[in-house]
């Protein structure tokens, strides 16, 4: 990997003697900030078509929509339809074909030596088809933020005693810069969910920006489309929320931000087309005008440049469509990445492994009688597909006191590209084994009591359950294990990525940072969204979803055999019996649940061929809205003070702001909301698995919008009773369907049920709605009949109601 000189090299950091206080606050702060508490296509069934030109996957709006993050967006379209004095040109001009055209237009100021700077940035379009480096990332050289000489960003007040520790040592400005290099030096493609802007020399009249719905129709003025020759939905438009800024510390005044609806991503590795029309009027009531640059991009006797043509093809292709040329004031064209591309040849690796190579061993069996449950410890060899050892700290020159945040650091970066070693002496620069514990609870049902003599016992059904921050491998014995055991359903936890013995708190001494109280930061999970190592940050995500794309593998192919003594509470007249079983779980009926962070990874396993059905507590996506909703935990970091802080613009910053773009660019890879059409959209050859999603509606760990995200880009039916409306639903044309949801996609091969509900909770039994799926009532009952008919009928339902 590359290592150019960067316009402003990532700073040593320094820190001072309160070494230990000022790492905690480090990890706190930037982590806690991040996510959670925390083939053959197919159809979403009861869907109408829409009148425009491809609409939303084929759908209509129902209605109009709301920016989701409080900016405001026009309901009016004012539609100027244009004359010839419209197209006057000068004496100069005449003859031309596509001259400019005079009015408020767009910047299309490319450097003549590629290099863009902090006042020209955002004097071309972003993302566009020339915005790339040599090596065929992203180029954000040059991207504008804040100069260290601010003094007014947003303070503490005094009180906040770790943020007022951090900020003295490591600059706002120098954080950013690494979050930028990164993305420049290691982002291949333009982002599915990240802003298109646009600058303009004049202020465009905000009653003719289109809202999100109206960007969809044939008369929009902006709309953002498929245009790719390739694609197999060529000519479908995306929703998009629009933001005129006025000049701030990232851009210049009359910057025209157009953000994928949430719950709306791009398609991966799809060209894309945002257009303005001419009809987009500026304050004036008047047509835009058009650049000179840009019109020669319209000319039949272009340069024959890759970017001419590019644009003809885009230009021809919408003449098909109506939207001809001439009318075009702006446009810009550029390509997606595919955030899937890394998940998908790890998954295949991990599934490819012979299964003896979990090598299960057992620790212990016992009888818990009041669950009815045998409860079984072990330990197995996972599949660790991150480079090196964790907790994947930066270099720390302790004699120094000096940490250097390098874009270069590569620790923890998921090795997607390496062979899966099995060695016992294994190299840490490639995949390989490594043993953890797990927690196995068998039903006492299925497990059959009553029979004295050795058994086997077959066809078990399986859940794989994931803990949320803080959790640990027996959280799956608070409160689902009974619950499922009850249906004859067995579970497997583990503890998650960067949990207990996982986050190998024993290399802090190797990186000079023992007796300084750390090992239970490292060890409680905080270190999952590591804010000090990027990639470990993402790596850890997909590490999350590789251990349980191979317990699915090799689970159902280990006979588990063990022993279990059935006391009887010490009554001298009954003989204690020890009885010996062996297990096999039904390969056919793996199935996967998680809460909170046990969820934010979840839709990966997308890519598991295995895992047949997925049940959800509070998950969320769309790393924007997660940085600037999630208001829970506050302490001992307040989150949003946190961002705001980092930011540090002139106003409170949106989802349209260009470093959350940069965030979601370069996250995208690990964003579940990418995974989420894979899930029984377009399952690809990875199979279609059920789903079911729980939705606190005033959760503020995984916050409505990031949980609406996903709902919205898996196109999930939302089941009643309606709690709150989502506005991703109405996009669709989707109403609430108030009976119990079964089979409403078709699959590839059957029937697939894809739904959602929402629940509300109240004090004391509710502390907040994130523990919706077991603190309200109605919720285990919900997710118990999911698991119940699925493992029956292989067709699960979700119960809607009750109404009241």
């Amino acid at each position: 990997m590359r290592r150019r000189q960067l316009p402003l090299r990532t700073a040593e950091l320094r820190i001072w003697p309160t070494a230990s206080a000022l790492v905690r606050a480090l990890v706190f702060a930037f982590l806690l900030a991040s996510l959670g508490c925390a083939g053959t296509s197919s159809k979403a069934r009861d869907s109408e078509a829409g009148d425009v030109t491809r609409g939303v996957d084929g759908l209509g709006p129902d209605g109009t929509s709301t920016d989701q993050q409080g900016d405001v967006i026009t309901e009016d379209q004012t539609s100027a339809d244009l004359t010839s004095e419209d197209a006057s040109t000068s004496d100069a001009d005449a003859g031309i074909e596509f001259p400019p055209i005079a009015g408020t237009k767009v910047f299309w100021n490319y450097p003549e030596n590629g290099a863009f700077t902090e006042d020209t940035f955002f004097d071309y379009p972003f993302p566009e088809s020339r915005r790339y480096d040599p090596d065929g990332t992203i180029a954000l050289g040059g991207f504008p933020h804040p100069n260290p000489n601010y003094t007014d960003c947003p303070t503490f007040g005094g009180s906040e005693f770790y943020l007022d520790l951090i900020f003295d040592f490591v600059t706002a400005r120098q954080f950013r810069q690494y979050v930028i290099d990164t993305a420049d030096r290691y982002s291949l493609g333009f982002g599915t969910n990240s802003a298109i802007y646009l600058r303009f020399d004049g202020r465009i009249d905000p009653n003719s920006l289109p809202d999100p719905a109206q960007s969809l129709l044939t008369t929009a003025t902006v709309f953002l489309i498929d245009v790719d020759p390739e694609s197999p939905t060529r000519g479908e438009r995306r929703p998009i929320s629009i933001k005129q800024y006025a000049a701030n510390r990232y851009v210049k005044n009359y910057t025209v931000a157009a953000l994928p609806f949430v719950g709306f991503p791009l398609r991966p590795n799809t060209q894309y087309a945002l257009v303005v029309r001419r009809q987009l009027q500026d304050v004036n009531a008047q047509p835009l005008g058009v650049p000179e640059a840009f019109q020669a991009l319209k000319r039949s006797e272009n340069d024959g440049s890759t970017q001419a043509l590019l644009y003809k093809g885009v230009f021809d292709y919408l003449d098909g469509l109506g939207v001809l040329r001439a009318d075009i004031a702006a446009m810009t064209v550029f390509r997606t990445g595919d955030p899937t591309k890394l998940m998908r040849p790890m998954a295949t690796k991990v599934e490819a492994l012979e299964s003896t190579y979990a090598d299960v061993t057992i620790d212990s069996a016992s009888w818990d009688k009041a669950k009815q449950l045998i409860v079984i410890n072990g330990s197995f060899n996972t599949v660790i597909v991150q480079k090196n050892t964790p907790p994947y700290l930066p270099p720390i020159d302790v004699p120094n006191l000096s940490l250097d945040l390098d874009p270069d650091n590569t620790d923890g970066i998921a090795l997607f590209d390496k062979s899966i070693q099995t060695s016992s002496a294994p190299l840490g620069t490639a995949p390989r084994l490594e043993r953890i514990p797990f927690v196995l609870a068998i039903p006492g049902s299925a497990f059959d009591l009553a029979t004295l003599t050795e058994k086997t016992v077959t066809d078990i059904p399986l859940v794989l359950y994931a803990h949320g921050t803080g959790g640990s491998r027996n959280s799956v014995l608070n409160a689902v294990a009974q619950r499922l055991g009850e249906l004859g359903i067995a579970s497997f936890g583990i503890d998650q990525v960067m949990h207990g013995v996982r986050a190998h708190s024993e290399t802090l001494l190797d990186l000079g940072l023992a007796n300084l109280g750390l090992e239970e930061v490292v060890e409680s999970g905080t270190l999952f969204f590591n804010p000090l190592n990027l990639h470990a940050a993402m790596g850890n995500v997909m590490q999350s979803a590789v251990d349980y794309i191979w317990q699915a593998k090799f689970l159902p192919q280990t006979p588990i055999t063990v022993e279990v003594t059935l006391d009887h509470d010490n009554d001298p007249n009954t003989t204690d019996v020890t009885l010996t079983r062996t297990l096999i779980f039904d390969a056919s009926r793996v199935y996967f649940m998680g809460h909170s962070q046990g969820s934010l990874f979840a839709p990966l396993l997308a890519t598991s061929k295995r895992i047949k059905g997925l049940m959800l507590s509070a998950p969320g996506g769309h790393l924007a809205s997660s940085l600037l909703t999630k208001t829970q935990p506050d302490k001992p970091i307040p989150i949003v003070k946190v961002i705001e802080y980092l930011v540090c613009d002139e106003e409170k910053p949106t989802i349209h702001h260009p470093l959350m773009s940069v965030f979601a660019t370069l996250f995208e890879p690990v964003d579940a909301i990418n995974f989420m059409r894979m899930i029984n959209l377009e399952p690809e050859s990875y199979g279609a698995k059920h789903l079911f999603i729980t939705q606190g509606t005033t959760d503020s760990y995984a916050t409505p919008p990031t949980n609406e995200a996903l709902t919205t880009a898996g196109r999930l039916r939302q089941v009643g009773p309606l709690l709150a409306v989502v506005g991703g639903q109405t996009l669709l044309g989707l109403t609430v369907y108030n009976q119990d949801l079964s089979g409403n996609v078709e699959g590839q091969s059957k029937l697939i049920t894809s739904g959602f509900k929402q629940y509300h909770g109240e004090l004391p039994a509710c502390k907040d709605d994130h523990y919706v799926y077991t603190c309200v009532p109605q919720a285990p009952l919900d997710w118990m009949k999911f698991f119940e008919t699925m493992i029956s009928t292989d067709l699960p339902l979700i119960p809607a109601g009750p109404f009241n």
